[in-house]
């Protein structure tokens, strides 16, 4: 890991190390522990392994079998779901709901893997119904009193519900996020070792991190060769300014002497399940 990446990465933990020296009240301490809970750390602490790349960047894989292994997982898993499902996400603010569901949905994803996983499950879209895919439209989770699949979930909380259309701007919507939800797939942005906090520093930081990885991006003289994300959410860009061209310059490393280039989305999906080799 470069200085950079290390210096980063170590605000974003101490940050999170410093959650329970604050004083709050105890309705804002349950908050806490329901959005981000300390359980949520220690899963990402024990499973998450890192693959390094150049530049300091990094992917990453989930150790499910050595997870699986240890005595305390049936009770962290459960645990974390009553946490993350009990939230009532009305009575948080914008920003407690955002850190809710990013943390939330990444946790059930992989929760619903190390479900499966004995099964000899290659991909998360073995799971489910007689269909491919089927575990992210099934509406398995209650949350407030509504029912809601991971698609739903993820549209719902944290890009609101949004009308994707190529010739329709939302300006609600916050492209990065794309970069912090993980499908426990190889092909997925690197999930995070440590939980989603509210704030630029960790967007910025983990789409910089997955721009880096040859999965997502890679250039070549005069073309940026980029991953799904950038076809399957293309509208979500157009918002931001020079749209996939100018959030490519801002976080893709691209020469800086380049004035114009190629976009080509060229570069598969790979749905193989994200553990070690």
């Amino acid at each position: 890991m470069n200085r950079n990446h290390a210096r980063v990465l170590g605000v974003l933990v101490a940050s999170l190390l410093l959650v329970p020296a604050v004083v709050r009240a105890d309705d804002d301490h349950d908050t806490e522990r329901r959005i981000s809970p300390r359980a949520w750390q220690s899963m990402l602490e024990l499973g998450v392994v890192r693959v390094p790349l150049q530049d300091g960047a990094y992917e990453t894989r989930f150790d499910y079998a050595g997870f699986l292994a240890r005595p305390e997982t049936e009770r962290m898993r459960k645990d974390l779901r009553e946490a993350f499902l009990g939230v009532d996400p009305a009575a948080l603010t914008d920003e407690q709901r955002l850190v809710w569901a990013v943390n939330a949905y990444n946790f059930l994803v992989i929760d619903e893997v190390l479900e499966a996983y004995d099964d000899g499950i290659t991909s998360i879209a073995d799971i489910g119904g007689k269909d491919s895919f089927s575990v992210f439209d099934e509406q398995r989770y209650r949350i407030g009193g509504e029912r809601y699949s991971l698609n739903s979930l993820e549209s719902h909380f944290v890009f609101l519900d949004p009308v994707r259309d190529k010739n329709q701007v939302n300006p609600r919507i916050d492209p990065r996020y794309h970069f912090v939800l993980v499908c426990a797939a190889k092909g997925c942005p690197p999930l995070l070792p440590v939980p989603f906090t509210w704030g630029d520093d960790m967007l910025d930081y983990a789409v910089r991190n997955a721009l880096r990885s040859p999965r997502h991006f890679w250039w070549e003289e005069g073309r940026a060769h980029v991953g799904q994300i950038f076809t399957w959410y293309e509208a979500d860009f157009g918002w931001t300014e020079g749209g996939i061209k100018g959030f490519l310059r801002r976080y893709a490393p691209i020469p800086d002497n380049v004035e114009d280039f190629e976009i080509v989305a060229d570069i598969p999906w790979d749905w193989s399940l994200n553990e070690p080799e």
